[in-house]
């Protein structure tokens, strides 16, 4: 009948109405469940480092050597290119990708180096270096102040460097140069490498240059013009990424 009808019709209403209320006092419910778990007190702070149990943060921008991993590999590199400096090798050369780590041993050579015998100085080479810039770099490494070289040319330096080199020698020490970011160095600066490698005396060579660059490098020292300086590249190591087990 029409009256049963409109019954159920206000039944049905209601029963809707109900349920849009109830759902949503529910999802009102779980959305401040939801706020009360992500919200964080204004006088505390977020620490991925209390999250994780670390005492600090191992993946800053600086290269940390007690992070150094030593793998078989990495650990044979860093002994070679000690041993360069050691045995009185004046060239020394290592390649590999970005970022497999030759920074990390650069750093690790700089710690590691005997002072007493050696003094250590880490150049870090920018795009278009030219040689006068190498050779300044150098000389600032060792002290020489700036103003006084500021417009020298590069054979003025390079006879500053070859006095500052045999003072080393007279008092025992031996100058080893770092190169990072070799690949970036121009054909005159790898020529003038060359030439401050050939410092001696009648006994020995007096400088060691070890080398860290790119893969390209290796490449790129395969040309005629610079078969002179590969010739004296007694030590070359190339530095593979970690291995799946390593990882």
């Amino acid at each position: 009948c029409k009256l049963c009808d409109m019954e159920t019709e206000a039944k049905s209403s209601v029963l809707d109405e109900f349920s849009y209320l109830y759902l949503s006092s529910e999802k009102e419910k779980e959305s401040k469940k939801v706020q009360r778990r992500i919200e964080v007190p204004e006088t505390e702070s977020v620490s991925f480092l209390d999250h994780f149990g670390l005492s600090e943060n191992p993946f800053g921008d600086s290269v940390n050597t007690s992070y150094f991993f030593k793998t078989t590999r990495h650990y044979n590199v860093f002994q070679k290119m000690k041993m360069c400096a050691e045995q009185n090798i004046s060239l020394g050369l290592v390649v590999g990708q970005s970022g497999v780590g030759k920074t990390m041993i650069t750093q690790m050579l700089l710690n590691y180096l005997d002072t007493k015998k050696f003094k250590t100085v880490l150049v870090l080479v920018s795009p278009g270096m030219t040689k006068t810039a190498l050779i300044k770099d150098i000389l600032l490494e060792l002290g020489v102040q700036e103003d006084p070289i500021r417009h020298m040319q590069a054979y003025d330096l390079l006879r500053i460097l070859h006095n500052k080199v045999i003072e080393l020698y007279q008092t025992g020490r031996r100058l080893v140069i770092i190169i990072d970011e070799g690949h970036f160095l121009e054909s005159s600066s790898l020529h003038m490498l060359r030439t401050i490698s050939n410092i001696e005396v009648p006994e020995m060579k007096l400088t060691t240059c070890l080398i860290f660059a790119e893969t390209v490098f290796e490449r790129r020292l395969r040309h005629e013009s610079y078969n002179s300086l590969r010739s004296r590249m007694y030590v070359k190591e190339n530095l593979n990424p970690f291995s799946l087990e390593e990882t």
